[in-house]
């Protein structure tokens, strides 16, 4: 038999990953991956886009993780397609939605964008691998937050985003990050006060009691009163 091993290629999950290997380098080598140049998340954002898909379980946990630790926050849902050959056009076009819902409502703009989806096969991840969506995100005005999978997967949006978060989840709780510690810390400063408070209430109630053990009745020191001019009538008499 004969071997040509110039025209060998890797099958299935291994193409795919020397395809990814090949693009990194690609995209590394351009600068789309340079830390320099990365945005820094707003430290109170008003209105964080997700760009998943509605019938994801990664929307949900976003949802309910930024509900939870930022209330006051504006969550909009920009939908589109996480797996399969048209996921990264609709991804674009996700991206590209927000600018224009931003130039239309620049009074309740997105200031922060998380692109996410649960875990899965390279396979599954595979939109998150391509060249047009890394270019378009690289390019984009507004942070965005890449959580795309579970730990242990790496992608190109990973790679070209902002920040990268190792879950859907902790891409929310890194965009929330300022309001949970904000909370954090008035929840502490709440308890200092009621204690402070409770403290100068029971030094107070103790100065009262103290006060109150000092005192006389109207009718004891009138009592006093009148054994004192008793005891001048009596001087007085003597006299």
């Amino acid at each position: 038999y004969q071997l040509i091993v110039s025209s060998m290629q890797p099958a299935g999950a291994g193409n795919l990953m020397h395809q990814f290997e090949e693009l990194k380098k690609k995209l590394d080598a351009e600068g789309l991956f340079d830390q320099g140049i990365k945005k820094l998340l707003p430290k109170q954002p008003k209105h964080i886009g997700i760009i998943t898909s509605e019938s994801t379980a990664a929307f949900q946990d976003v949802l309910t993780t930024i509900q939870r630790r930022a209330p006051i926050s504006q969550v909009s849902l920009i939908p589109a397609m996480v797996q399969g050959d048209t996921a990264p056009r609709t991804l674009i076009a996700a991206l590209q939605n927000a600018l224009h819902y931003n130039n239309l409502n620049p009074k309740n703009a997105f200031d922060a964008i998380i692109i996410c989806r649960g875990g899965g096969s390279i396979e599954d991840l595979w939109a998150f691998n391509n060249e047009s969506l890394a270019r378009e995100i690289y390019d984009y005005p507004l942070p965005i937050i890449s959580g795309v999978g579970h730990e242990i997967d790496f992608t190109i949006t990973d790679f070209v985003s902002d920040l990268r978060a190792p879950t859907p989840t902790a891409a929310a709780e890194l965009v929330t990050e300022y309001y949970f510690q904000l909370s954090d810390r008035l929840n502490e400063w709440e308890a200092n006060l009621s204690h402070l408070i409770q403290l100068s209430l029971s030094e107070k109630s103790q100065k009262i009691l103290f006060a109150s053990k000092n005192l006389k009745s109207p009718l004891t020191m009138l009592k006093e009163q009148s054994q004192s001019l008793d005891n001048i009538e009596i001087r007085l008499s003597g006299m």
